[in-house]
């Protein structure tokens, strides 16, 4: 037969740990006081970090449980109170301008790749690119469209500079040149709406340069806003196919030997 070993029923603790517990229960006020206090302290530091600039979308503060809850808490307060939430309003991101960038290379291999890279490894867009030859058949002239900040057009412009093929690099100002762009457009025009589209081609001075029973090619020259605002008044017709050449752009005269602080010339 098994033997069953009685249970001990638990004795008095020894008089050393029976102090010892006893000044721990005693002791336990005061931990919880200065728990009190370094709590507070911490929600006075997050208040302040969630009013400081520091805090942007997408950035991720590694802080306790109940001190992010905080943040978040006040984050959401300050929104309900002002409208836009603190992110949008202590980040502000820097506006993003179209500039017209005309490039005078040598004509040689592979220099439009290297001018395009220049300026996607920068992380601009470029919205046209045009490139033709110059007066000279040594020459080539590039000009693009493209959207970002000042800082970092002025930083890709003197690097652009530095590249042995490129000869002059220029950021035309606002309203320091005169810009051109052809387009080619198809449009559906049957009996009914043929008179119609050929009004609107003379008011905005455009010519029709192909004529068939189901369609319309018309060749349109302006800035970009007159050709723009002309495909708004053809899409009511269907633009069947389109074709842009893209921007072109020259310096007016008497601003040639006046050269601005984005301008580099060999």
């Amino acid at each position: 037969m098994r033997q069953v070993a009685a249970k001990r029923k638990p004795g008095p603790l020894p008089p050393q740990q029976h102090d010892e517990a006893s000044k721990s229960l005693a002791q336990a006020p005061a931990f919880v006081s200065k728990l009190t206090v370094y709590a507070r302290q911490a929600k006075g530091r997050i208040a302040q970090s969630v009013r400081a600039p520091a805090l942007q979308a997408g950035s991720h503060r590694f802080e306790p449980c109940c001190a992010h809850h905080f943040s978040l808490n006040n984050a959401l307060r300050v929104e309900a109170a002002s409208g836009s939430s603190p992110t949008e309003a202590g980040s502000e991101k820097p506006t993003k301008m179209r500039h017209t960038i005309s490039v005078l290379v040598e004509n040689k291999f592979g220099v439009l790749t290297r001018v395009t890279g220049m300026f996607s490894g920068r992380g601009f867009n470029i919205d046209t690119l045009n490139v033709g030859p110059t007066n000279d058949p040594k020459f080539s002239r590039i000009t693009a469209t493209v959207r970002g900040d000042d800082q970092q057009l002025d930083q890709c412009i003197k690097q652009l500079g530095k590249l042995v093929e490129v000869i002059q690099v220029q950021d035309l100002a606002s309203g320091q040149f005169v810009s051109r762009e052809l387009a080619l457009v198809k449009v559906a025009a049957d009996a009914a709406k043929r008179g119609e589209i050929v009004q609107l081609c003379d008011i905005f001075r455009a010519k029709i340069v192909d004529v068939s029973h189901e369609a319309l090619i018309i060749e349109m020259t302006g800035n970009d806003e007159k050709v723009e605002a002309f495909l708004a008044m053809m899409s009511q017709y269907g633009i069947l196919s389109l074709a842009r050449t893209g921007a072109l752009a020259m310096e007016r005269s008497g601003i040639q030997g006046q050269q601005n602080n984005n301008s580099i010339q060999k």
